[in-house]
């Protein structure tokens, strides 16, 4: 608001240059509300300022419906999208020149659009009245709406196909690595039966402005301890010590170790050829073409970690897996006294605590030749993907399967490696529930566990699940991981249960305003 009061009094700009700006500037303020709606439901619009001797009633501002809240972030977007007739205005740029990428432009503002338009559609804030239908205004009005608006998908429908008509038209694309692999793997992309996939899917998060981010934040502090850059990052063999450098701070729990495919591209507790009930059961790395440069052929580990998706390989960190980084291929070994990876009596802040890791969060030529290596990349916000997984969600809902749904689905599953939808869930020898993607209930199911994985520890899951209103599925299970005191197979692939977690229904769906702001 101090911008758009104070922009015509800046000088030395151009009128292009300033319309621009403010439409950047329109975007943002549409996002943040959006934002604040998600965490707190019914928000105060801050549509002006007030001044500093502005009266208290003024001050003491309300909060609206969640339905104005979605609004307004609509209408401001749409202010910038279009003119009162509807046509497309150009003060925003269509695209950033390579100094600006990450600022707004047409591209992600209608991809934003699209993600307020299925968050509005979704369970949480549409028809709510099962969590809300108590929660008032001091008229008596609910701030929630209480009946169930199945135009609200056919929006947001829509709102997602013009976004990926629109970035497609530009050049976006699902990323696929082209490059030239380190020596280590030249081979391996000889040999390996999914090392293309997994290299598909790394690169995809980690290659600076590819094709398929629509939008990015380069902002993320790389000097001190370099947030996720640096928590999720593995130390190398050579530097066991007790210091702590906050590095394999950040991992995963097992329910991610779960929560991936199988090879079949369905969950392994569906998939008749899994060995679920055995998973835990220790066994060796066999020396095969599937596992070749991801798992250590001959060694130990547990068939959980065996046969699993290229994604699973290319993004978590599991004992006896590899870890690509500037100058080698380490061979990660995280039972205790062991390096790199593991917990030990030199290691003892420095260590995943669940013995479970995340590479997807680390650029591969970070880490080894000096400690602090952390090469930079833009975070991703938004992604062609997630634009895709919008899609086949609110297409789903609104009209349920078809094979509209499936396709963009199947984009994101053949890029990753896996079979397309209708054919892996139409195999009696491979799943047990077929014909599961031919209900709007199973596709949902599926649609929900697809965007869990191709999303994963991007800052997606914790809105989705909320906005499904799946909380008590997901939130109520404890922290559960390996035992990193283990010193042998046996003893380190006991699951153990490091940390409670306590959710309750409805009460939080929303986060609690700070008292401090309350008294203020």
């Amino acid at each position: 608001n101090i911008f758009f009061e104070n922009i015509e009094n800046v000088p030395d700009i151009t009128p292009a240059e300033r319309a621009d700006w403010i439409a950047q500037v329109k975007v943002l303020k549409a996002y943040y509300h959006f934002y604040l709606t998600r965490l707190y439901g019914p928000i105060v619009i801050a549509d002006k300022n007030l001044e500093p001797f502005s009266a208290v009633e003024d001050v003491r501002q309300e909060r609206q419906t969640v339905d104005s809240c979605f609004n307004y972030s609509l209408n401001l977007i749409n202010e910038v999208l279009y003119d009162a007739n509807g046509n497309p205005k150009a003060e925003l740029a269509v695209e950033r020149d390579v100094a600006y990428y990450g600022q707004i432009d047409q591209v992600n503002a209608r991809a934003i659009k699209a993600q307020i338009l299925l968050t509005r559609a979704s369970p949480l804030f549409n028809g709510n009245s099962e969590y809300f239908s108590n929660f008032k205004n001091k008229e008596g009005n609910t701030y929630f709406p209480m009946q169930y608006d199945p135009e609200k998908w056919k929006q947001a429908l829509d709102g997602i196909k013009e976004a990926i008509d629109y970035a497609e038209a530009r050049g976006k694309k699902l990323y696929t690595f082209t490059g030239q692999p380190k020596f280590w793997d030249v081979d391996n992309f000889k040999e390996s039966d999914i090392i293309q996939y997994a290299y598909n899917k790394r690169f995809s998060i980690v290659a600076p402005w590819n094709d398929e981010l629509l939008w990015g934040y380069s902002g993320l502090d790389y000097e001190g301890q370099g947030g996720f850059a640096h928590a999720t990052n593995m130390r190398s063999i050579a530097e066991p010590t007790t210091a702590g450098f906050a590095w394999q701070w950040l991992g995963a729990d097992y329910r991610m170790d779960e929560l991936y495919y199988s090879r079949n591209g369905v969950p392994i507790e569906d998939d008749k050829t899994f060995e679920y009930d055995n998973r835990l059961e220790v066994t060796d790395v066999p020396d095969d073409s599937y596992h070749k440069g991801y798992m250590q052929s001959g060694e130990k580990t547990i068939k959980l970690h065996l046969n699993r998706e290229p994604r699973f390989y290319a993004w978590l960190v599991v004992d006896r897996s590899v870890w690509r980084t500037h100058d080698m291929a380490n061979d990660v070994k995280m039972r205790y006294n062991e390096f790199p990876g593991g917990r030990g009596s030199q290691h003892t802040t420095d260590f995943y605590w669940t013995g479970i890791g995340v590479k997807k969060l680390v650029h591969p030529e970070s880490g080894t030749g000096h400690w602090a290596r952390v090469v930079k990349f833009p975070y991703p916000i938004l992604r062609l993907s997630d634009l895709y997984l919008m899609y086949a969600e609110a297409y789903n809902e609104y009209n349920g399967p078809s094979p509209e749904a499936y396709t963009y689905l199947n984009k994101i599953r053949t890029i990753g490696g896996l079979k397309p939808i209708e054919e892996v869930w139409s195999d009696a020898n491979i799943v047990k529930t077929p014909g599961k993607h031919l209900t709007k209930e199973g596709l949902r199911d599926i649609i929900h566990r697809e965007r869990i994985i191709e999303l994963s520890f991007e800052g997606h899951k914790y809105f989705d699940v909320l906005r499904w209103k799946e909380a008590d599925r997901y939130f109520l299970s404890p922290m559960k991981g390996w035992n990193t005191t283990g010193v042998d197979p046996a003893q380190f692939y006991v699951l153990m249960t490091l940390q409670p977690r306590v959710w309750q229904t409805p009460r939080d769906y929303l986060m609690p305003i700070p008292l401090s702001d309350i008294n203020r």
